[in-house]
């Protein structure tokens, strides 16, 4: 075996080792079995996807960037629904991409700087961390590595076949991560422009069209398709908008509970901004509005979003990823964070372009690109994810030349180095968002929906207790609380309490409404209940079938069969597959003869038994 080859196995151990040591502790964990907040919804819509053909067709939001789903969909197509074999194959993707680094270091540096890289890319904590997570980020730092890989096999080789590759590797990159997408265009102007004195214009042309065209030959289906069903183009997200809205100035990131993001969602609800154009055009004009009120605020504000890019905390609001570090013995050693990173891969950028490091140069173009993209959303950690493998080689070229000063006794050369090193060093160390966020994590309301889930509601109530202790004016601790009291105790009063103190915090919450609606029926007060499901229809635009069902069931506690079949049919037609509308209009058509009782009995039936079937296979 070469020196080479060991080193990767080496190296490929080493993160797989990290990784899976973090699994086995992991897996002992309260979400580790039962994933939230985007985890949780990306898991799920890909066990969906598992139960029938693997196509990039789905309606859900979350699906709208499909190579991810399809990438869990079929691991569940044909090895269960095994949470922690997923984990482990994200691992074994993370791994992969370690030792793409050492190769990308070695060729852009040299050696020693490539075994850096691969062993800081091993150990660095978030990379470990997100293995855990169910989300696309995953595949977008595989995919984005493996295509700048690709790009330097052809500088090296000069064959189209690598180029056409790198292409093609972008593009899956995009379809895991929207951003991602502009380093179609990106690459290709470089390449032109680079080529353009080297090889001349024709070959540099050439260049350029061939990636565009292996680039463009897997993205633009799913673009295609997407924008003739809802004249959208597909990478672009439906939240860019409110993305910049928020990016534009850090108090409006404090996305604490009962504040900025749920309040501005009800907003563009309740002024009817169903259409995701009229959206984004909402939030546009606010920000416009921001920049020409205080334009010295907004510029201001951005070079602080700038900053906290650069900053070694992990920005997570909703599912606190300090916080899950700080539970694991593991992931509390002291392994690499982002801000030592940064701060090297600043100093080290800046050593490869005094030493004109020519063949640097995809790598600083990748890096400017991504941080331009981002502008458009808050700094968390997850966001900021696919460019650390590129900022980890210049960090670890860094490392190897402040190395070879000390072993060459280049003393004056190195505490020059040195007066500026610490100082930034300092600077990405510093937490300027504790302020905002440092105290805020969900673990406790998380946990409460777990013992909620699996039956154990006196110990969801304690959770849920603790959460309220650490974040009073959270609603939705309040719904959790309601739903305990309402699913597990059947105590109406004690829901409706909290379902009412969830809306005194806010009003415009139509899950709580909806609950609250329920409680007022199982009352008997079907009039009140009556009212809040038309109001929910009314002020809500989105159509939930649920809200229909609900309004069918209280008009036929009314006796009024006619508008209950009407809002029975209405949420079939939103869901045809909705188990609770078929049964209901089963028991509707059975009660007042209806000679179509006996198919739609049949058809719950039959989804019945599929549901049963998908429940013995899991």
């Amino acid at each position: 075996m070469t020196e080479r080859a060991r080193m990767v196995v080496l190296i490929f151990l080493l993160a797989l080792t990290a990784r899976v040591a973090y699994l086995e502790e992991a897996k002992e964990t309260f979400l580790f079995n039962y994933p939230t907040v985007d985890s949780g919804t990306y898991e799920f819509y890909a066990a969906q996807t598992a139960q029938g053909e693997l196509t990039t067709e789905d309606a859900s939001q979350f699906s709208r960037i499909p190579f991810y789903r399809l990438f869990l969909a079929y691991l569940y197509k044909f090895g269960g629904r095994n949470l922690y074999f997923a984990r482990f194959i994200q691992g074994v993707l993370g791994s992969l991409v370690c030792v793409f680094l050492f190769f990308l270091g070695n060729g852009v540096f040299g050696r020693r700087t490539g075994i850096l890289s691969g062993i800081i890319a091993s150990l660095y904590w978030p990379f470990i961390a997100f293995t855990e997570k169910f989300l696309p980020v995953n595949l977008a730092i595989f995919f984005g590595v493996l295509a700048v890989l690709a790009l330097y096999k052809f500088m090296d080789r000069k064959r189209i076949i690598w180029l056409a590759a790198s292409g093609v590797f972008f593009a899956c990159a995009s379809l895991s991560r929207a951003n991602m997408a502009l380093f179609g265009p990106a690459i290709a102007a470089l390449f032109f422009f680079y080529y353009l004195k080297k090889d001349g214009i024709k070959k540099a042309f050439l260049g350029g069209v061939i990636f565009s065209l292996a680039f463009l030959a897997v993205l633009a289906p799913t673009i295609i398709k997407d924008y003739a069903g809802r004249k959208e183009v597909m990478p672009i997200q439906k939240n860019y908008a409110v993305g910049l809205y928020f990016g534009a100035d850090l108090d409006r990131i404090n996305i604490k509970p009962g504040y900025t993001w749920r309040k501005l969602m009800r907003e563009v609800l309740s002024k009817k901004l169903v259409h995701i154009k009229e959206r984004n055009f909402y939030f546009l004009n606010k920000t416009k509005d921001f920049f020409l009120s205080n334009p010295g605020r907004y510029f201001y504000n951005l070079v602080e979003k700038k900053y906290v890019l650069w900053n070694y905390y992990e920005f997570s609001p909703r599912e606190n990823i300090n916080y899950f570090r700080s539970q694991s013995r593991f992931l509390s050693l002291p392994l690499f964070n982002f801000g030592a990173i940064s701060a090297l891969s600043i100093f080290g950028m800046l050593f490869a372009w005094r030493a004109k490091r020519k063949k640097a140069l995809p790598l600083y173009a990748f890096v400017f690109t991504y941080y331009a993209s981002i502008i458009l959303f808050m700094p968390l950690s997850r966001y900021r994810l696919p460019i650390v493998p590129f900022l980890i080689i210049f960090a670890a070229y860094s490392g190897s030349r402040l190395f070879e000063m000390v072993y060459q006794k280049e003393w004056r050369k190195f505490s020059f180095c040195m007066l500026f090193f610490i100082p930034l060093l300092l600077l990405t160390n510093t937490n300027v968002l504790l302020s905002y966020l440092g105290n805020f994590s969900r673990p406790h309301y998380y946990k409460g929906l777990v013992h909620s889930y699996i039956g154990e509601p006196d110990n969801a109530l304690k959770e849920l207790d603790v959460a309220f202790k650490k974040h009073p004016r959270d609603a939705d601790i309040y719904l959790a609380v309601g739903d305990v009291y309402l699913k597990d105790f059947n105590n109406l009063d004690r829901a409706e309490f909290f379902y009412k103190r969830a809306l005194d915090i806010e009003p415009a919450f139509p899950e709580v409404l909806e609950k609250l609606g329920i409680v007022y029926a199982k009352k008997g007060d079907i009039k009140t209940a009556k009212s809040i499901f038309q109001k929910i229809l009314s002020d809500f635009p989105s159509e939930n079938a649920t809200t229909h069902i609900n309004l069918g069931n209280c008009y036929g506690m009314d006796g009024d069969s006619e508008s209950a079949e009407k809002e029975y049919k209405r949420a079939l037609f939103l869901e045809p597959e909705n188990l609770q509308g078929l049964y209901r209009l089963a028991l509707l058509y059975e009660a007042t003869g209806n000679p179509e009782a006996a198919s739609i009995r049949a058809r719950y039936n039959e989804l019945i038994e599929a549901l049963q079937d998908e429940t013995a296979l899991q």
